[in-house]
């Protein structure tokens, strides 16, 4: 009996010690901010949680990362319009495009004119097409000039929020992630030329946040007014990813007009120029 009871007492001993070093050792409890971060792998986990929102194959022209990101990141009803763009900046554009048409002018009436528009770069140079700056200048005037006028803004910030569904993303480093992934984070973050929205991904928690920095990142290299660049990049810095994307595009609208198009237009047929 007393063999018996010092075994029990024994094992509970045991247990006890367990219990009090899973308590130190849990993962809640260790200190994770000495860890660099990385936001390739932020990015990647994020797509890599993320369901199929086109399950079109491409057989040329993409590459298995271009085409995870496709699937991943944009519509299928922005995949089938067909769109041609400059192919150094077809992914950035889709993008642009996807989000403004999803989230701010909330149909597909705007890929038929960019499809005209293209025809009609490539009047001035049969090689050129419509690059980013263009597009971005383009969908803006095109917006001022629908809405803006009549001081409409149709937002979508509802759906945006429902669009924007993740898991809980436990730090980069801790658990593996595929190569494929990881190199869809790369590209996304190798789009972002501003240091802000470089800054904001550590703060993206899914697929909506990612689509809204690069969106807003393209429109915000374009915008001259530095006051309302600065509330803009407040509002990126406190993680309002949809506000302020579309407040710098609504910026952009308001300031863009035909002079400042058509000299994207130049710009880019100098480039071309010069190339032969």
């Amino acid at each position: 009996m007393t063999r018996e009871k010092s075994s029990d007492t024994l094992l509970e001993q045991l247990i006890g010690s367990v219990r009090e070093s899973h308590k130190r050792t849990n993962i809640v409890d260790v200190d994770l901010s000495c860890l660099p971060f990385h936001p390739e792998k932020r990015i990647g986990r994020i797509v890599c949680g993320a369901e199929n929102l086109s399950h079109k194959e491409f057989v040329v022209s993409f590459d298995p990362v271009e085409t995870i990101f496709l699937q991943k990141m944009i519509t299928e009803q922005s995949i089938n319009q067909n769109i041609i763009l400059e192919k150094e900046d077809y992914l950035q554009g889709m993008i642009f495009l996807d989000f403004f048409s999803t989230y701010i002018l909330r149909d597909q009436s705007i890929f038929p004119q960019i499809c005209a528009l293209d025809k009609r770069v490539e009047k001035t140079n049969d090689s050129m097409g419509v690059n980013i700056e263009i597009c971005t200048m383009y969908v803006a005037m095109q917006y001022a000039a629908r809405t803006i006028q009549q001081k409409i803004r149709p937002v979508s910030k509802k759906i945006f929020d429902q669009d924007n569904t993740f898991e809980e993303i436990i730090h980069e480093n801790l658990r593996p992630l595929d190569t494929i992934s990881l190199e869809v984070g790369r590209l996304m973050y190798d789009m972002l030329s501003l240091p802000e929205t470089k800054e904001a991904v550590v703060h993206a928690q899914g697929r909506a946040d990612m689509k809204a920095i690069v969106f807003l990142d393209t429109v915000a290299r374009y915008l001259q007014d530095t006051h309302e660049k600065e509330k803009v990049m407040q509002r990126l810095s406190r993680g309002e990813f949809y506000t302020a994307g579309t407040r710098a595009f609504y910026a952009l609208a308001s300031e863009t007009n035909q002079r400042r198009f058509d000299n994207a237009i130049q710009s880019l047929r100098r480039k071309y120029e010069v190339r032969t």
